[in-house]
């Protein structure tokens, strides 16, 4: 057994696809709940995703940059690729609010971006609800 590949050997696919997707792993279990109790309001669904999406609106506009330059490399977030997303904001904030809703790493970043590139939050907050509705 060659010694470079037996770590991901053994590891188990289900847990590498928990660690890699955590936010559909969190689905599943909500969508098992769903089926188990008959008891989940699609109207508090959507009221916490906009919660959650305003928190990283919040973060991003308070510390965002400073942690991206700090534990961005971690994250395997470039500063190339940071300069791109503030860019994209700059020049298309509402259409990225609206549409990212559709791109995977967009959707999940879209908050933290809006609030670092300085988007009002107003704007942000309309923009982020109107998605949910497409």
């Amino acid at each position: 057994m060659d010694s470079a590949r037996a770590p991901s050997a053994s590891r188990s696919p289900s847990k590498a696809w928990v660690c890699r997707y955590p936010e559909k792993a969190l689905w599943i279990a909500v969508a098992a709940y769903a089926g188990a109790s008959h008891r989940l309001d699609l109207r508090g669904v959507i009221a916490a995703a906009t919660i959650g999406d305003n928190l990283g609106f919040w973060i991003g506009r308070a510390v965002g940059t400073r942690l991206t330059v700090r534990y961005g490399a971690r994250l395997r977030i470039t500063e190339r690729g940071l300069r791109l997303g503030r860019y994209l904001f700059v020049r298309l904030g509402g259409k990225v609010v609206l549409f990212g809703r559709f791109v995977t790493m967009l959707r999940a970043l879209a908050g933290l971006l809006a609030g670092m590139s300085d988007m009002g939050w107003g704007g942000f907050l309309t923009l982020n609800v109107a998605s949910r509705v497409l």
